[in-house]
């Protein structure tokens, strides 16, 4: 048996920090807007997502991938999958 995957969910977590869910069903795709992923550090939890770059090219995530999302090149985000994917999207909390 391999490693367990990274998840953000299935953890505690500091409580500087503030997790975001994300889901996209089936064949969903979600256009990719910038200040949604700003200072997020993202985990694939469950599924696989492609990242669909401006020129076409595209990157497969799938469960327990990782990555920042923040100031790339991406159209949208992509679920190729049969079933749902889930993106949690950690980042700092904002002061009061």
């Amino acid at each position: 048996m391999g490693p367990a995957a990274l998840s953000l969910i299935r953890r505690r977590l500091p409580p500087h920090l503030a997790v975001r869910v994300v889901f996209l069903a089936a064949g969903e795709a979600r256009a990719y807007r910038r200040a949604d992923w700003r200072g997020a550090f993202v985990v694939v939890e469950c599924g696989e997502v492609e990242l669909c770059g401006l020129s076409g090219a595209t990157l497969r995530l799938r469960r327990g991938d990782s990555a920042s999302l923040a100031d790339l090149p991406l159209a949208f985000l992509y679920n190729p999958g049969p079933t749902i994917a889930l993106l949690a999207a950690a980042s700092r909390r904002e002061p009061d």
